[in-house]
């Protein structure tokens, strides 16, 4: 079962909360994971397009307006893989949307560090509303593009995912004309084509909160939080570790130390942790049930029973 953060050690909260705030304060890894979103969506309309347009050619309307057959021959077996992708499109928007947000937060706790405090994030807009976090970022959105953004939104709450939105009311927000043309290839492709037009600029303004300024100020403010400074290290080796059933002395061995070009320190090959004799029956029944959970709870150094 996992641990609420609350009831976690207080190193080990306060490490998760260090980790936390390292990492969200980064512009860049919003950037990361909205560049895997947005290339999902481009993949997924894609799909979606060669569905629409082969339904297209099986199918159609006479002047009654009534549905008929055009090509009457069986289906291939790549046109029965692809034809149930013909609604792919409300996933592609979702995904679209998701890019989106993510570059607008990273923009926003780019020149707001402090928005991410205490392993917690905070004043950054959490019902996905793409309209007022582009607008926060200073980014002008007119005309039909007011509008794609909208729908955007739209497809990031509910349409992506739900067959209805939480309360009726969020129907509403688009009209009965522009869910109509919502149903045209002409459309989605604008709709789409705007998104990455969109997601191009917004990622032009994350790339400029990586200047040495903002990055300095990002470092400052690290430093000068009670509480920022890096937590005591839980790995450390020479660290006394003892059994959490009868508190028997406990040692990591350490098969290898080297350094390695990649990275700035040392790896370091352990072996399995060891009971200094006598060893009780519970350290052996927990080796015996899961050794790997054992041997990291007992690296981490933490003094209570596994669960």
């Amino acid at each position: 079962m996992v641990k609420p953060k609350s009831d976690l050690p207080a190193e080990e909260r306060e490490l998760l909360n260090w980790g936390f705030n390292l990492n969200g304060r980064v512009p860049l890894n919003w950037g990361i994971v909205a560049q895997s979103l947005a290339r999902g969506a481009e993949i997924l309309h894609e799909r979606g397009l060669a569905a629409r347009q082969l339904r297209a050619k099986l199918w159609g309307r006479d002047s009654s307006g009534l549905p008929v057959v055009k090509r009457p021959r069986p289906l291939t077996p790549e046109e029965q893989g692809l034809l149930p992708d013909v609604e792919m499109h409300r996933v592609a928007f979702m995904l679209l949307s998701m890019a989106i947000e993510n570059l607008t937060k990273g923009i926003l706790i780019g020149r707001n560090p402090g928005w991410v405090r205490d392993g917690e994030l905070s004043n950054v807009p959490t019902n996905h509303d793409l309209e007022t976090l582009v607008q926060q970022c200073g980014v002008s959105v007119n005309g039909e593009d007011a509008v794609a953004l909208r729908v955007l939104t739209e497809h990031g709450v509910w349409l992506g995912r739900y067959p209805i939105p939480k309360s009726a009311d969020r129907i509403t927000r688009l009209t009965t004309k522009q869910k109509l043309r919502a149903q045209t290839d002409e459309y989605l492709d604008y709709v789409f084509a705007f998104g990455e037009r969109l997601i191009n600029d917004l990622a032009v303004l994350l790339d400029a909160e990586h200047d040495a300024e903002n990055a300095a100020a990002r470092i400052a403010l690290a430093e000068t939080e009670a509480g920022e400074k890096p937590p005591r290290d839980p790995f450390n080796l020479t660290t006394l570790r003892t059994c959490p059933w009868c508190s028997g002395h406990v040692v990591i061995p350490v098969m290898n130390a080297e350094s390695t070009a990649r990275t700035s320190g040392a790896v370091t090959t352990l072996d399995a942790p060891r009971h200094e004799p006598p060893v009780c029956q519970d350290w052996m029944r927990a080796e015996q049930e899961d050794a790997y959970g054992l041997a990291l709870h007992m690296l981490a150094g933490r003094p209570s029973v596994p669960n």
